[in-house]
């Protein structure tokens, strides 16, 4: 083969190979966005929840209020263990130790 013919050869192989590493590249990067976000939006989420739980608990464990509100308190920390229980993996070590401190939270006050 002449030289220009291996150079063309080598200069094709570059414009039809450059954009498909392109766009592979560019899918990795716009799946690793995707799963960053939903994991930020999952955190958030937790962080909120955990919120609500423990000033409900401090609420019921003060017993603040008459007993229609404390009645309500504790079904709405009862929705939300369920929530936090469906949301973490006892698989996973650190979500296994939450979840045993929001089960002695309920035994400490009571609600379990």
């Amino acid at each position: 083969m002449e030289m220009v013919t291996i150079t063309a050869l080598i200069a094709l192989a570059a414009v039809v190979v450059g954009p498909v590493i392109q766009l592979q590249i560019a899918k990795r990067q716009i799946r690793a966005q995707l799963v960053s976000a939903n994991r930020q939006k999952w955190v958030d989420a937790l962080r909120e929840e955990l919120g609500k739980f423990c000033s409900l608990m401090l609420f019921v464990s003060q017993n603040v209020g008459n007993r229609e509100q404390s009645v309500s308190a504790s079904a709405e920390i009862f929705q939300i263990e369920t929530r936090l229980k469906l949301r973490l993996n006892p698989d996973e070590p650190d979500h296994s130790t939450l979840l045993r401190t929001l089960n002695e939270a309920l035994v400490h006050t009571g609600k379990a």
